[in-house]
């Protein structure tokens, strides 16, 4: 019988053990930012959609001859609710009736600045006095704030740093 060295193919538990270290190290690092592009991709989302809706809100007010109110706030906390402390956008007639779906911000928006409130008139134009130009400021839990603004002439545009620069 021929005595020969067999060689044996593998890998040991402790290299193993290096792999899992190291893929771990890099999840670790990775999870973090993966977590703030999510949030920042919501903020977005829920800025372009607020932004359509606030013409489209215009677009009623003018179709339907009456003042359309537009409201940002924070819903309450009450137990057992899965909304707690998140943004709601209501669009209102002048009698209090519903002008379209509210409007609820994904959890990760959790900040309103600015301007709270917006009315268009039956001729699309912004009511009520102030600057000519009214901003609502969206901030999602990284910190990151988008803009939204709203001209006396009712037109609407958004920026994804704020302040946006003049109209």
């Amino acid at each position: 019988m021929d005595k020969r060295q067999v060689t044996q193919a593998g890998v040991t538990l402790v290299e193993v053990m290096i792999i899992v270290i190291i893929l771990g190290i890099g999840a670790a690092m990775a999870v973090p930012n993966y977590l703030a592009s999510t949030a920042r991709a919501q903020l977005r989302q829920a800025v372009t959609e607020l932004h359509g809706n606030l013409g489209l809100a215009r677009m009623i007010a003018m179709n339907r001859n009456t003042t359309v109110t537009v409201t940002l706030s924070q819903v309450a906390c009450p137990p057992a609710t899965s909304d707690c402390g998140r943004v709601l956008v209501t669009f209102t007639t002048v009698g209090g009736g519903a002008a379209m779906t509210p409007q609820v911000m994904p959890a990760e928006v959790r900040g309103v600045g600015g301007t709270s409130q917006i009315q268009f008139s039956s001729l699309g134009l912004r009511l009520g006095n102030g600057p000519p130009t009214q901003s609502m400021q969206l901030t999602n839990t990284y910190g990151v704030t988008y803009e939204i603004q709203v001209s006396s002439a009712g037109l609407t545009r958004w920026c994804a740093a704020s302040p946006c620069p003049p109209f």
